[in-house]
């Protein structure tokens, strides 16, 4: 599971190329109503003005879209590291959980003789391996 943290930083690097034409946008789109300023100098207005807003709403969109890839690979990354927390909690719960059974097994098997009187008998099993016979043996607890 380690092995797959690194790519819960895809989605942030894919917002970082995203950014980085939406800049590329600015600077083009710049460039261009620079140039068709200087050609058409009697329209500069108007065409500064259209370019200008073709540019904005480009770089936005651009924007927008690098803002949701980012905001969807954060998610992600944390929910990646959740995950991998909630699996690392999980294995030290159940080795814990084994410590405590291994250490307590034999406090249990003890308690069985401290019941107290009064408790009624028990039958028990016993087998023998070499004839392959069991018998219903009564035996007393206390």
């Amino acid at each position: 599971m380690f092995f797959l943290a690194p790519l819960a930083f895809i989605p942030v690097i894919l917002a970082m190329i995203v950014g980085t034409i939406s800049t590329i946008f600015l600077t083009v789109g710049g460039l261009i109503s620079a140039f068709l300023l200087a050609i058409f100098a009697p329209f500069a207005g108007l065409v500064t003005l259209i370019v200008g807003t073709f540019v904005a709403i480009g770089s936005l969109t651009f924007a927008v879209f690098a803002s949701i890839i980012g905001v969807i690979g954060t998610v992600w990354a944390g929910l990646r590291m959740l995950s991998q927390a909630i699996s690392i909690a999980r294995f030290i719960w159940n080795v814990a959980n084994r410590l405590v059974s291994i250490l307590f097994a034999k406090a249990d098997r003890k308690d069985d003789r401290f019941q107290g009187p009064g408790r009624p008998e028990q039958v028990q099993d016993r087998h023998y391996k070499h004839t392959g016979t069991s018998e219903k043996v009564k035996k007393k607890t206390w």
